[in-house]
C-alpha cells in the first residue's frame, strides 16, 4: 500500500468530475461532505432492473462504473464553496486485474480468483488531496511483488497530479 500527496487538486477534480479519465473504474463508495454528507454505495443492485433490462445491460459486475455516478457527484459539489471532504474508493475492474496479473511475475499462489480487490482511494480534505492504494487477497502470502506492481500502477495513474 502506498499513500501519495497530490498537488494539482484543480486538475484532479476536473478530470474526476467532468472528463472520462476515471470512467473505466468501478466505484465502491463515495462520501462527499458539503452542508450535509452524501454517501453512495457503489454496489450494483440487480433487483432494481427487470430481467429484460439486465439481459440488455449484460453486466456481471458487482459495482457500478464511475461514469454512472459522477454526474450526481458533480451536481452535489458544484457551486461557490469547496466541499469539506470528498472520499472516493475505486476498484480495478476484473478484466484489468487479469491484465495486470499477466504483466507481472509473482508466486503461483496468487491467481485472479484469489484477488478480492485492487483499489485506490482519493481523499480531498482541508484543501489537500491524496491517494492511497489497496489490495485485498483471500489468501496469505509473503510475496509482495503483486502488491508492489499495483502500487506502481497507482503511482502511474496519479503521476500527472503530483
Amino acid at each position: 500500500m502506498i499513500s501519495l500527496e497530490l498537488t494539482d487538486t484543480k486538475q484532479l477534480m476536473s478530470h474526476l468530475l467532468s472528463k472520462d479519465v476515471f470512467d473505466r473504474y468501478l466505484i465502491r463508495e463515495v462520501l462527499i461532505t458539503t452542508f450535509c454528507t452524501m454517501r453512495f454505495d457503489g454496489a450494483f443492485r440487480r433487483d432494481f432492473y427487470s430481467a429484460e433490462e439486465m439481459e440488455e445491460m449484460k453486466s456481471a459486475e458487482e459495482f457500478v462504473r464511475w461514469d454512472r455516478l459522477k454526474t450526481f457527484c458533480f451536481q452535489f459539489v458544484k457551486g461557490k464553496r469547496l466541499p469539506l471532504k470528498m472520499q472516493l474508493t475505486f476498484l480495478l475492474p476484473p478484466e484489468e486485474v487479469r491484465r495486470l496479473m499477466s504483466d507481472v511475475s509473482f508466486s503461483d499462489d496468487i491467481t485472479a480468483e484469489n484477488v478480492n480487490s485492487l483499489s485506490f482511494t482519493i481523499l480531498y480534505e482541508q484543501s489537500r488531496s491524496s491517494v492511497r492504494s489497496g489490495l485485498s487477497l483471500n489468501i496469505f502470502t509473503l510475496d509482495k511483488s503483486f502488491e508492489h506492481a499495483w502500487d506502481h500502477e497507482v503511482a502511474k495513474i496519479f503521476e500527472a497530479y503530483r
